[in-house]
């Protein structure tokens, strides 16, 4: 079955037989053409993707909260490190 008759049916998938760009031969979405076999994979790396971007954000929210405490600063060099008046403190 072609995605057109499958469309003219008012079918959400259709079967036609050819492999998908990964090599499936599984059903199609209607809507879009899509291998209903890599809709999870394409998920699984949006999340992925999406996981990344959530621990850069909470990395940086970290290290702002470190540096306003006073326990981190950054450099000449825009580098990363303890604060030198904290372990001062710490040392005493």
């Amino acid at each position: 079955m072609t995605r057109k008759e499958a469309k003219e049916r008012g079918l959400t998938r259709y079967f036609n037989r050819k492999p998908c760009p990964v090599v499936h031969i599984a059903e199609r979405k209607t809507v879009n053409g899509g291998c209903v076999e890599c809709r999870p994979i394409h998920n699984a790396g949006k999340a992925r993707e999406l996981a990344k971007a959530r621990d850069e954000i909470l990395r940086g929210a970290v290290i702002a909260a470190l540096i306003e405490a006073g326990w981190m600063e950054i450099d000449e060099n825009g580098e990363l490190r303890p604060c030198a008046t904290t372990n001062r403190k710490n040392q005493g």
